[in-house]
C-alpha cells in the first residue's frame, strides 16, 4: 500500500495491518518520497518507524521532480503511481491500496463537474480498478473520521502543508466549497458519491450498449453498417464514433466533443460525406456505410467537405 505519513493513508495502513493479521494478508508498505519539501525526509522517516512499529516492510523510493515545470500536482501523482506500481511488479503484489477518502471523491467530481466532464468524469474514482491494479479501501470514509481513526489505532501522522495551499483548486474545494454545500444540511460528500456511483453505472451501460453496437454493426476491416442510426441516442452515436476511431489508431487528443458531434451531425442528415482527422485518419460515408482510411494526417480540425 502507498503511505504518505498523513491522516488519511496512516489510518489505511492501520487497518489493513489488523487485516493482515486476521486474513493472512500479505502486506508491504511503499513511500514516496517528492523530494519537494524539506519536511519529505521526516515524512519517510515516520512511514518507517511505523512500518517497523507493525511489523511490516517498507519501501522509500526518492523522486527528481522538478519544482518549477507547471502542472507539478499531476506530474507529482503520476510519478508517484508509477513507483508504487513498479515496487508491486518487483516484489509480485496483486495490489496497491489508496487512501482516497469520501471527501477526495466529492472534491473529483466537483473538478471534473467545474471542467465540463462526462459521465465517465462525474463517476469520479472506483474502488476497486482492476485494470490499473488498484483499490481504494477508505473511499466511503470522510476524511474527518481519519484522524479520530489514527488516534484509536495509536498511529502518528503529519499533515502535508500542500493540503492547505488555495492555490491548488482541490485545495478551495475542500476549504470552500465543500462547506458552503455542507451549511443547513449535512451528508453532503455522501450524496456526491451517490452521484458518482450512479454515473459510473449508467456509463458502463453506455459502454456494454456501445460495444454492442460497434460488434453489430462491423462489416469488416474498418467499414461499419450506418442502419438505423438516427434511431440511436445521440450519447450511444458518439460514444460509438469515439470507440471506432479509436479502434481505428486515431490519438484520444484529436477526438474532441466538437470534432465528433460535427460528424454526428453530417451522419444523421445523411448522404455522402467525408471529413479528416488529424494524424492520417478518414471517415466516409455513402449514407449506408461509414469507412475509416488511415492517410495523411491532417493538421485543420475535422470539417465537413460535403
Amino acid at each position: 500500500m502507498g503511505c504518505s505519513g498523513g491522516r488519511d493513508s496512516v489510518a489505511l495502513l492501520g487497518l489493513l495491518a489488523l487485516l493482515a493479521e486476521s486474513d493472512r494478508l500479505s502486506l508491504t508498505v511503499g513511500h514516496i518520497d517528492h523530494g519537494l519539501r524539506s519536511a519529505s525526509e521526516r515524512e519517510a522517516a515516520l512511514v518507517e518507524h511505523l512500518a517497523r512499529q507493525l511489523g511490516l516492510p517498507v519501501l522509500v523510493r526518492r523522486l527528481q521532480l522538478d519544482a518549477q515545470a507547471p502542472g507539478l500536482p499531476a506530474r507529482a501523482r503520476d510519478a508517484r503511481h508509477a513507483a508504487l506500481h513498479q515496487m508491486r511488479t518487483e516484489l509480485g503484489l496483486h495490489r496497491v491500496a489508496l487512501a482516497h477518502t469520501a471527501t477526495d471523491q466529492a472534491e473529483t467530481v466537483l473538478l471534473h463537474l467545474s471542467r465540463g466532464a462526462g459521465l465517465r468524469g462525474l463517476g469520479g474514482m472506483r474502488a476497486v480498478e482492476s485494470g490499473a491494479a488498484v483499490v481504494r479501501p477508505l473511499l466511503e470514509l470522510a476524511r474527518a473520521r481519519t484522524g479520530p481513526l489514527c488516534s484509536r489505532l495509536g498511529l502518528a501522522y503529519v499533515d502535508d502543508p500542500s493540503n492547505d495551499d488555495l492555490d491548488h483548486p482541490r485545495v478551495r474545494i475542500r476549504q470552500e466549497v465543500l462547506p458552503r454545500l455542507a451549511q443547513g444540511r449535512g451528508g453532503v460528500e455522501d450524496a456526491l458519491a451517490a452521484s458518482a456511483l450512479a454515473a459510473r453505472e449508467a456509463a458502463d451501460a453506455l459502454d456494454v450498449w456501445i460495444d454492442r453496437e460497434q460488434r453489430g454493426r462491423h462489416r469488416g476491416g474498418h467499414r461499419y453498417d450506418l442502419t438505423e442510426w438516427r434511431g440511436l441516442p445521440r450519447a450511444v452515436r458518439l460514444g460509438w464514433l469515439q470507440a471506432i476511431a479509436l479502434h481505428a489508431g486515431v490519438p484520444i487528443d484529436s477526438l474532441g466533443r466538437r470534432s465528433l458531434r460535427a460528424i454526428d451531425r453530417g451522419l444523421v442528415a445523411g448522404g455522402a460525406k467525408g471529413w479528416g482527422l488529424a494524424h492520417s485518419t478518414r471517415i466516409e460515408t455513402d449514407g449506408l456505410l461509414l469507412t475509416i482510411t488511415p492517410g495523411e494526417p491532417v493538421r485543420t480540425p475535422p470539417d465537413d467537405t460535403a
